[in-house]
């Protein structure tokens, strides 16, 4: 999953790669408020904001990220056909 993270004062934005956990570090980032947005092709986009980062504090965030919502165009669907010859 792909996170950007942005500071609400200044507007700076950094993006990173979560483990395979869904864990993630976020190394020198300004402390403050950010908006978090996730990202993962196939899944609705996930979003929260006013999140105050502080020096040496760790943050847990439970986020869940779905594929509801999404129509056709935006997810791949393998087919197979069968036919009678």
């Amino acid at each position: 999953v792909t996170i950007f993270v942005t500071s609400a004062k200044d507007r700076t934005e950094k993006s990173f790669t979560t483990d395979e956990f869904g864990n993630f570090i976020i190394p020198k980032f300004a402390p403050g408020e950010v908006t978090i947005v996730l990202e993962k092709k196939g899944y609705k986009t996930y979003r929260r904001e006013k999140i105050i980062l502080k020096e040496g504090v760790q943050v847990r965030l439970d986020i869940g990220i779905s594929n509801e919502d999404l129509d056709d165009n935006n997810v791949f669907h393998p087919l197979l056909r069968m036919m009678d010859n």
